[in-house]
């Protein structure tokens, strides 16, 4: 027995089980949607997260990637546990037809295995339905749960189809409605992919909660292995004494933080606070806090670290 599944969420970036083979290429009559909730991972029942669902649509592509898992059935058990464990949320198998890019007429595959929800909110209580796209944006700007941040999986989401050079307008447009949220893009600018991103010195005045790690991994993928290598650096930040060495590292690991996740909300202040604390810093260690809401906190009073009669202090943001 051999099993093709297709990958359009979260499984184009991070499979997370042992496959044999790896294809991109699309579906046809099928669109991502963000309408179906996400309690247990990326969100809770309190506030649940919004994750990409399938509604079909006639004459649209759905770009991602099949996965083939063959050599034996404990092997081919073992990954379809894996997978109905992670998508269940989706109360649908669907079998479709398989197209590689090139090939838009002859489907590579048939009977190709992809994970769907039925959009009923009475059938299926996972089914949030469409919404106006600032609530949604909303919603998956401030949503997390134990696996990691909502927003998160739409930034992997727009970063893994910019990848696979087939990026999704509709994922664009909601990943930059997230970013607005945050104040890390102007209201008025417009995106032209990932990377494009616009920072801010500082985020805009909506409270979020603080979130666990500075980059979710996979929605399912637990463990020291599934964690960014760069989350030492948001630790090191959160209680950083400011030495010049120490700003810099820090420097360094938010730009490659933010260069390969292509996201400036990664990040609890931006490349141009740590540049200026950086120029700030020169001769004069001393402690400063991040807020829970990811905001760097002007320095109370004189700082405690300055040097004795230099009086040389570092101000915050809003003091500069």
């Amino acid at each position: 027995m051999v099993f093709w599944v297709f990958g359009y969420g979260s499984l184009v970036w991070n499979p997370g089980f042992e496959f044999d083979e790896k294809v991109i290429g699309f579906i046809k009559d099928y669109k991502r949607v963000f309408d179906l909730a996400c309690i247990d991972h990326r969100g809770t029942p309190e506030h649940p997260a919004r994750t990409c669902t399938l509604e079909q649509n006639e004459g649209v592509l759905c770009w991602g990637a099949a996965y083939c898992v063959r050599g034996g059935p404990e092997k081919e058990k073992a990954a379809m546990a894996y997978l109905e464990r992670r998508e269940c949320e989706y109360d649908q198998k669907t079998l479709v037809d398989f197209f590689k890019e090139g090939e838009p007429e002859q489907p590579l595959l048939t009977g190709v295995i992809v994970f769907t929800s039925t959009p009923d909110k009475i059938s299926n209580k996972y089914y949030l339905g469409p919404a106006p796209i600032e609530d949604m944006a909303r919603q998956i700007a401030t949503a997390f749960g134990p696996c990691g941040n909502n927003r998160d999986y739409l930034f992997l989401l727009e970063k893994a189809m910019f990848d696979i050079g087939h990026e999704d307008d509709y994922i664009i447009e909601l990943a930059n409605e997230v970013r607005k949220i945050l104040g890390v893009v102007p209201n008025e600018k417009k995106l032209s992919g990932p990377s494009d991103v616009s920072l801010k010195s500082s985020l805009s005045p909506l409270k979020l909660t603080k979130l666990p790690e500075a980059i979710a991994m996979d929605s399912h993928s637990r463990g020291p292995s599934a964690r960014s290598s760069h989350s030492g650096a948001r630790r090191r930040c959160h209680d950083l004494r400011t030495d010049p060495d120490a700003i810099k590292v820090a420097c360094k690991d938010y730009g490659n933080l933010i260069r390969e996740n292509h996201c400036a909300v990664l990040c609890p202040f931006s490349v141009h606070d740590i540049v200026d604390l950086i120029k700030l810093s020169n001769n004069c260690p001393t402690p400063f806090a991040v807020s829970a809401r990811g905001r760097a906190h002007s320095v109370r009073g004189q700082v405690a670290g300055r040097r004795r009669g230099g009086g040389h202090g570092l101000p915050g943001r809003g003091q500069q």
